[in-house]
Parts: C-alpha cells; structure tokens; sequence
C-alpha cells in the first residue's frame, strides 16, 4: 500500500462516519487539534507493508437486546486501530466477503416460500455465533480464502484484544490475550467480514445439499431452509444441519425449529410470510410505534433553544422516520429496509397511529398537514424511478452547494445567514452522520461490514 491510500481511507472516515470514541478517549477533533493525523497515518502504512502492530484494548458498550436477554457486547477500537481495520477491509477482505445484500435474501425467500417445490421450512439460530467462532479454524480460512499471510496475522492478533469496561480497566493500553481460543469481537470494522468469510465454509457445505431437495438461505446468524420432505425428512435434515454445523464448533439455540408447513406461514428477520402476504412482525411494527412516539415527546418536553417550538424540526426528524432518506448512494430508514411488505394495512394503521400520537401531545395542529406517509414513502421506495424520488430526500443532490446546505440549516435550526461556509459544511455533515447513525442504530438488522 502506498501513503495515499491510507489517508483516503481517514478522510472517509473523518467525513462519512459517525465515530465513537475508544478507551483512548481520541476522538475526531482532537486528532485535528493536535495534529495526529500524519502520526496515524505512517503507524497504520507500516503496519500494513509488515511492521509490527501494537492494538489498544477495544472500550465494552453493551447493547440491551430485551428483558430476560443478555446484553450484546460491543467492542469499540480506537481511531488509530479503526483506521487500521477500514484500511484491511477496503484493500483486503472486501473482495472475499461474498454474502448477499439484507434486500436479496428477503427478496429470494419471497420467492421460495411460493414454490410449489419445497412443502416445509427449517429455521436455525446459531447460539452466539461471534462469540463462538474457533480462532484455529477463521484463520485456516483466511488463508485458504487467498487473504495475505500479513494481513491475517494482524487479523489474528485483533480478535485475541481484550474489551474492557472503561471504568474498571484504563491504565494499561496494550492488552492481547493470547490463550483465547475463540470469538471475533462485534463493532470493530472487520467483524463481520471475518464472521462472513468463516460462514462461507459451512455455506458451501448446506449448498451442496441442495440436490437433495432443499434451498439454503443465511443472514449472519440465522439460517431458513426449504426443502421437500418427500425427498429428505425432518430427522435427516436435522442430522445433516447438525453435523454441518458441528463440524465448525458450533451450535444451534433453542430457537431452531424444523418440520413447519410452508403453506401455515412463518416469520423470519422481521419479516412474516404468509401465502404471498408479506407483513413485519408485531415486534418490529411496536419499535416502529415506539420511535415515532420518541421523536414527538422528545420534541414535546424539549428544553433545547434550537428545538423548543421548533416545528420545522419536528416536521423534518418525523418525516425522516416514515420516509428514510439517501445518503452516500444508500437508502436509509424503515421503509426501505421494509420495503417487500405488502400488508398496506401496516402502513395505514402506521399513519393513522402517528396522527393518535401528534394529538395526545397537544401539538399544533396546522403543522400536521406537512408530515408525510407512510402509505405513500412505501409506493415511492418501490418505484422503479426511487432514486429519482422527490418523496424520499436525498442528502447526495437535494443540497448541492454551501448556498443551499446554509437555507436548510436556517430552516431547520434558524442559523445565522452570515454564519460561515467552514461551519455551514461542518454543522450538515454532523446532521447527516447523526441521522445515518440513528438509523443503524434502531434498525439493528445486522446491516453492513
């Protein structure tokens, strides 16, 4: 690799991302104040042509998952080490991870669940997946994979780095534990790429299933078979998944399941598929009502000069909820991501409970008129033209130049309109990362590398 390389890499970051500080406490600004950036940038080029690497120990951030369930467990690097790990991805991995897109595999289990071939599905959870992957047996495929032989060292030693909770544990900056034998940590950059490239073995082998009357489909963790019980029963299907499965250290949860009609329906990432009726799950519709809710009581009880009594910034974080947006060529947001739903009475029962939550606050009601639908961002996202959506705001045209970013921002938070163009650029970036940052947050569907 060569120095450019690199520092394109950080100005993405620096630019596209909304970045969570490590246990370092070394954020974006204080890169910039204090001119670490040069520093960053020959440390992680040495690392990557063969210089040794020294890994700071990831800050613990748990991520509640629901009542009665443990708390996932986010290990967030930092910036030198993230730099580091965006680097390996887009020059190393990127090319070996060949995982289907959320949209695809939806799209083809639509498709199988309406084949008159398959009669009964399987659905298989694997029980902690991340934390249980053999060290031994992820890097036998990095290297059988053709990733280099360097890069996977580095690999190797950023899943034995410790995670620790930054209250308990900061002096000691360095820590690699060396006697783990199992797991890739969840947040840093490349964990999903490793645990994708680790999945593609056991892939293979339930592909090769196939002409034995079944259809594979995988998102991360979760597994949905179809299959023709006139040609492979329950158990034999069920011995074939565990001997997979096992042959890789792991194992299913509880949650697994074999042997259900296709025609009585069933649900899978969110999703219920019931004789070509497609709906989201009563969990995923309540988080949805619940958000909505958040944005208008936020709004409601706010106490911040920029929002209180601030309805175009109500009308715009509402509208953002039901419509989504586009950013860096990516449709963002809840409609989108559900856009294979075809229960309209969920989006009309979405924007009739918006409008039951707008007056149990009380709010104004003349402002109503400009929030937008539900029913209609659904007919927009899945429109052939939906790039070209004026419905669906598109944070890559809509605001091409400082002049425009400086009309929205004193739309949306009445700036100064002397304010300058340094702080005009700054202030619609931090407000497009936030919104980005937002969603991935609340959709929580595994998205992304």
């Amino acid at each position: 690799m060569i120095r450019s390389d690199v520092e394109k890499v950080l100005e993405e970051i620096t630019k596209n991302r909304s970045v969570s500080v490590g246990i370092d406490k070394i954020g974006l600004k204080t890169i910039k104040r204090n001119g670490f950036s040069n520093a960053y940038v020959t440390y992680v080029l040495n690392a990557l042509n063969g210089a040794d690497y020294h890994f700071t120990k990831y800050k613990q951030l748990l991520k509640v998952k629901g009542p009665d369930k443990y708390p996932r467990v986010i290990s967030i690097p930092c910036l030198r080490d993230r730099l580091l790990f965006k680097c390996i991805y887009e020059y190393y991995l990127k090319s070996h991870v060949k995982r289907s897109k959320f949209e695809a595999v939806i799209d083809e289990i639509r498709n199988d669940s309406s084949s008159l071939k398959y009669d009964r599905i399987a659905k298989f959870d694997i029980s902690a997946f991340f934390d249980n992957i053999n060290h031994d047996m992820l890097e036998t495929s990095l290297l059988n994979d053709g990733v280099d032989k360097h890069i996977v060292s580095i690999l190797m030693k950023s899943v034995k780095v410790v995670t620790v909770n930054v209250q308990n544990n900061t002096k000691s900056m360095l820590a690699i534990d060396s006697s783990k034998e199992k797991g890739v940590p969840q947040g840093i950059i490349v964990g999903n790429a490793l645990a994708e490239i680790f999945a593609q073995q056991f892939d293979d082998d339930f592909i090769s299933l196939e002409n034995k009357g079944i259809k594979y489909h995988r998102f991360v963790d979760d597994i949905i078979i179809f299959y023709n019980s006139s040609i492979i029963t329950d158990d034999e299907l069920k011995n074939e998944a565990n001997r997979i499965i096992s042959k890789y250290k792991l194992t299913f949860n509880s949650k697994s399941s074999i042997g259900n009609p296709v025609s009585l329906g069933f649900s899978f990432l969110g999703f219920v598929f019931n004789n070509g009726l497609i709906s989201v799950t009563d969990d995923v519709l309540k988080k949805k009502i619940n958000k909505i809710e958040r944005v208008i009581f936020d709004f409601h009880r706010s106490a911040s000069n920029k929002i209180k009594n601030n309805y175009n910034y109500l009308i715009w974080k509402l509208n953002l909820e039901i419509t989504g947006f586009v950013a860096n060529k990516i449709f963002y947001g809840w409609t989108s991501s559900y856009r294979f739903v075809n229960d309209y009475a969920q989006y009309i029962k979405l924007d009739y409970i918006t409008k039951m939550i707008y007056k149990r606050a009380r709010l104004d009601d003349k402002y109503y008129a400009d929030v937008k639908s539900f029913v209609k961002a659904h007919n927009s996202i899945n429109k052939a033209t939906r790039h070209k959506s004026g419905y669906i705001p598109n944070f890559d045209n809509m605001y091409p130049s400082v002049v425009e970013k400086r009309a929205f921002l004193i739309y949306l938070y009445n700036i100064s309109p002397t304010s300058n163009d340094e702080y005009v650029e700054d202030l619609f970036d931090s407000v497009v990362k936030k919104e980005v940052f937002e969603i991935e947050r609340d959709l929580d569907l595994k998205y992304g590398i």
